[in-house]
């Protein structure tokens, strides 16, 4: 296939009724429709018009070339269908009212790819209805479509009314007036402030003061999306940490609690607390008390932050210290010292991978890795799916935190096949730069492999090419069939194909910036030309001669890739 700007063949899966298929469209599009893969092709140009994470995505800044296929696999198909017919002003197209199930799909990739100001002139009449719609049973994800199109006053209405009507099961799960489990997509932080710590099975009681909004007054829900990133939080894990270990009946519950800096200082207080601490939650400053002996079986850093071994002991009674966790994840402490104060029954068993990275942080800083004994393994089970496709080197790092080598190994090799470069700076294969902290000399493990993986990987392009170059009479001939002109065919081809993609003249490793299975599947996309069969119908064809003879050395390259970890003692 051919790069933008040149003329375009695509394949014969493309049927005229494919409604992916776009005037002007000079990139292939992947997505699922109907349960069934299907290829299409956008404009670039119209792509990159829309929104600027489509920009990114068909002219990536941290590529050779720009893209030739996007894939939308994952994407809900309808809803990206009505965005792209959008981008291609393919309006008579485009619906004027969609489903609830559609428009919470819209919302999802509006908010994924930022283009919500594209659907300015369908926004009214896909929200016909919201204010009554919004409050049905079943209808609890309208508060996130709210959110992501910036309906104020539905967004502070319903939110309300979730913290009316929610209540907590006996295993911790958030379900509406109906008994039926919430699920996301929910704005950041919305569910977890629904479901209050000061309720133990209930918060139905649970009402805002008319003056008190969920937005500040100079914000609207539309301003607070564009300064936070969409998280899809675990539902259940703040609910389960927040549900309090001794019971109360309904009788002795207030009618009305209002969320207060001491409702999370008394969630942070344990029994036969002595020493003060400092933490942040939710964006809280709290105070609470911790006993000291658990937190110093707990941790030897701990140990020292009570009993510095500095300072001599007198025997006097000692004055309440304090320990200054502010700098922590305010979720991840509160897990840990859960578990340093044995309560054991309210600890999640599963954790997002955000929250696993802030515990591995943690247990690696304070050197407490063994309160995890009992539960690190179902967490690491419940996360194991989902989180080898994390690039971001999160994974990475709770693997080594915990001592898991094999996935460690793992995860480092990928990093090593499909970590891009910039400046110097190993990237994602996105060209995200990764998360802090890292393990300690990975980095340049990674970094040291991957170079000596592209330079034989060039070294195998180059070799290629000058078997091709150096035929200098019949005996050096690489068709088959013995004819100098396939070799030239052959050759040409290569050097065509290298040269759109500035790997010809060769190029120093130090410069390919994407990474090493992209490289390979740059060169590996190069179309080589067949010689046109000869001596008639019976003749010789010379298909086997039009490939890259160097392909199967090339995966064999990242096959035996050496693993990073190697070494690093």
């Amino acid at each position: 296939m051919s790069s933008s700007g040149n003329s375009t063949v695509f394949p014969a899966e493309m049927l005229p009724n494919n409604p992916f298929l776009f005037p002007g469209g000079d990139v292939r599009l992947k997505v699922m429709y109907n349960s069934k893969h299907m290829v299409g092709s956008v404009s670039s140009q119209a792509m990159a018009s829309a929104c600027k994470v489509w920009k990114n995505f068909v002219f990536p800044p941290w590529a050779v070339l720009p893209v030739e296929e996007l894939d939308f696999t994952e994407d809900d198909s309808d809803a990206l269908l009505i965005l792209l017919r959008i981008a291609h002003s393919d309006f008579a197209n485009v619906p004027t009212t969609v489903s609830y199930t559609e428009l919470l799909n819209l919302a999802v990739l509006c908010d994924q790819y930022d283009c919500i100001k594209m659907t300015k002139n369908w926004i009214e009449g896909w929200l016909e209805g919201e204010t009554i719609l919004s409050i049905k049973p079943g209808y609890e994800n309208w508060l996130f479509i709210a959110w992501v199109f910036g309906r104020a006053k539905v967004f502070d209405d319903l939110a309300i009314h979730l913290v009316r009507t929610i209540c907590i099961d006996e295993d911790g799960y958030c379900m509406n007036s109906q008994k039926k489990h919430l699920a996301g997509p929910f704005p950041p932080d919305i569910i977890d402030f629904a479901s209050s710590p000061t309720i133990p099975t209930s918060i139905s009681g649970l009402l805002l003061p008319s003056q008190q909004l969920l937005l500040p007054p100079t914000q609207s829900c539309r301003e607070l999306h564009h300064q936070r990133p969409l998280v899809f939080p675990d539902l259940n894990l703040l609910c389960s940490l927040m549900m309090e270990t001794d019971t109360a009946t309904t009788a002795d519950a207030p009618s009305t609690i209002v969320p207060t800096q001491q409702t999370f200082d008394q969630f942070s207080t344990f029994d036969g607390g002595d020493v003060e601490i400092k933490a942040i939650f939710q964006g809280l400053k709290v105070t609470g008390r911790v006993a000291s002996q658990a937190m110093v079986l707990a941790s030897p850093v701990w140990k020292k932050f009570i009993f510095p071994p500095w300072t001599v002991h007198t025997g006097a009674d000692h004055q309440i210290k304090t320990i200054d966790f502010t700098e922590d994840d305010g979720c991840a402490l509160l897990i840990l010292l859960r578990l340093a104060h044995l309560q054991t029954t309210i600890i999640p068993s599963k954790l997002g991978l955000d929250t696993l990275f802030q515990v591995a942080i943690q247990c690696e800083k304070y050197d407490c890795l063994p309160l995890l004994h009992l539960i690190l393994s179902t967490w690491i089970a419940a996360e194991q799916n989902e989180a080898v496709k994390d690039e971001s080197g999160k994974w990475l790092y709770i693997c080594w935190a915990f001592g898991l080598e094999k996935p460690f190994e793992e995860a480092a090799l990928r990093m090593a096949n499909s970590g891009g470069v910039s400046q110097g700076e190993l990237l994602t294969s996105g060209g995200i730069q990764l998360s802090e902290p890292m393990p300690d000399k990975i980095i340049e493990s990674i970094m040291s492999i991957r170079s000596e993986t592209m330079e034989t990987i060039l070294d195998i392009v180059c070799a290629e090419v000058r078997k091709y170059r150096d035929i200098k009479s019949p005996t050096t001939i690489l068709c088959k069939h013995g004819r100098l002109s396939c070799d030239a065919m052959v050759y040409g081809s290569l050097l065509i194909g290298l040269q759109q993609r500035r790997l010809w003249p060769p190029i120093k490793p130090s410069r390919v910036i994407i990474g090493a299975d992209k490289l390979v599947a740059l060169v590996q996309d190069i179309k080589i030309h067949s010689h046109p069969q000869t001596g008639g119908k019976s003749g010789p064809t010379h298909y086997g001669c039009s490939t890259f003879r160097g392909y199967p050395a090339m995966e064999q390259v990242l096959r035996a890739m050496p693993s990073p970890i190697l070494g690093l003692g």
